[in-house]
């Protein structure tokens, strides 16, 4: 379903494993977020990478947002597993659709009802998305791979 993904296909398997998530459910975002483009970059917020991380979340990981486009999908797969470690110990389990999405996109809004309305830098980095539920409805509406039921 996601051909760009085949190179690191054996890695998105391992860290899905680890964080206790199917791996169609991890290739779905990350196919919604960055097309497995280890380059793609948010021309507004500069975010980058198979998440799209922002500044603050690349320095977090110990790295720079430039680094993380240098790397390969799998390499950056090593920072998908770290970062969603960190942020599931720090907010709780990635056990619905809602909660993965939110983890990646904005981890604070994981435990959000799904009427609940972005901050406005959100908002401008990322047309479209005015709500939780805006986000998560249109990652669902693109997946190509079943994750009702892959959580």
């Amino acid at each position: 379903a996601y051909p760009r993904a085949a190179p690191a296909a054996q890695r998105l398997v391992e860290v899905s494993k680890a964080l206790d998530l199917h791996p169609f459910a991890l290739a779905n975002v990350i196919e919604f977020e960055s097309g497995w483009n280890p380059k793609a970059r948010n021309p507004v917020s500069g975010a980058t990478g198979l998440l799209q991380w922002t500044r603050s979340s690349a320095v977090g990981l110990g790295t720079t947002t430039a680094a993380i486009a240098a790397m390969s999908a799998a390499r950056q797969l090593d920072l998908v597993q770290r970062y969603l470690t960190n942020v599931k110990a720090a907010r709780g389990g990635l056990d619905s659709i809602k909660r993965l999405t939110m983890a990646i996109f904005y981890p604070k809004a994981m435990s959000w009802p799904s009427w609940w309305m972005f901050p406005r830098t959100v908002r401008k980095a990322n047309p479209g998305f005015a709500v939780v539920a805006d986000y998560v409805e249109l990652a669902q509406d693109r997946a190509r791979l079943p994750w009702s039921s892959a959580i």
